[in-house]
């Protein structure tokens, strides 16, 4: 057996048996002026956010779930193309290394719906050819534009080996792209 799991009576305290039949007990405490008083609980539920909670053999259909809070997902580098398709499925980080000519840049597989805002940062960076265009998508709006895709766009750092990072949001699915430079020069 392994870490058989034991609850009390005696002030709420739960005592765990280890392989050696060592008891390790823990009592009741009080983090932040949250109780957290272990005899409180309901045997064999899963405390979701009362005290009821949810019975372990339960089924629980969960149609959405809301995190909050900053989530990181997965980092994803794209180099020297002439056309850049940023998979918004492959996580909320990408990094562009441009490449000697003009570069496309599309946004695909927005992962929210209408309704639902979703924002990813892009890190666009140059080699050692510096002055290379960027294309942004037609869907994307800057400050001061009311809508052309590569009207007023920010003017980005063009030094060989600079790199500057990119704040994009969309509110609509990925119908329309707010986008703004957010720090330049690294």
């Amino acid at each position: 057996r392994t870490n058989d799991l034991y609850t009390s009576n005696d002030a709420g305290k739960i005592v765990v048996v280890n392989n050696s039949n060592t008891a390790l007990e823990f009592r009741a405490h009080n983090f932040l002026n949250l109780d957290d008083t272990p005899s409180a609980y309901n045997n064999g539920k899963l405390l979701v956010s009362t005290l009821t909670g949810i019975d372990f053999t339960d089924t629980m259909t969960i149609t959405k779930l809301v995190v909050s809070g900053p989530l990181v997902e997965k980092f994803t580098r794209i180099s020297g193309t002439t056309s850049a398709s940023l998979d918004l499925r492959d996580g909320n980080v990408f990094q562009l290394v441009l490449g000697s000519s003009t570069t496309s840049v599309a946004f695909t597989n927005c992962p929210a719906s209408s309704g639902e805002a979703y924002a990813f940062t892009l890190i666009v960076s140059n080699t050692a050819t510096a002055d290379v265009v960027i294309t942004w998508p037609t869907s994307t709006k800057w400050a001061g534009t009311g809508g052309s895709a590569n009207t007023n766009v920010p003017t980005r750092t063009e030094a060989a080996y600079k790199s500057d990072v990119w704040v994009f949001t969309t509110y609509d699915g990925g119908t329309t792209w707010l986008g703004v430079i957010a720090s330049f020069g690294y």
